[in-house]
């Protein structure tokens, strides 16, 4: 395996805005649950078939999935993120082209 350069790369305004984006996302994700938490009853609806009815119930508590996978996912790219020189690329990665 050839060794790739390990460069810094600086974000720029479009990056910045989609990391401010996706951060406003996971915060409303875990804010709405924190908020709403309260007034849900002890059953909730968790599975609906074709017309409508509901087949299957859960408790309250499953409402914190999406927000964890959510929490788990945003932190997991954010990290894989600051690491380019370690993801599969089709072409070779030189010091010229390690930037693009």
């Amino acid at each position: 395996m050839e060794e790739r350069p390990i460069i810094k790369l600086e974000w720029s305004a479009m990056d910045k805005i989609m990391e401010g984006l996706g951060f406003l996302a996971l915060v409303l994700l875990l804010a709405l649950p924190i908020y709403y938490y309260p007034e849900l009853p002890d059953r909730v609806p968790r599975h609906y078939d074709a017309s409508g009815q509901v087949t299957a119930y859960g408790g309250k508590g499953m409402i914190w999935m999406m927000p964890i996978m959510g929490l788990i996912t945003y932190t997991g790219l954010f990290f894989l993120n600051k690491v380019p020189h370690i993801f599969n690329y089709p072409t070779a990665i030189t010091p010229e082209n390690a930037e693009k």
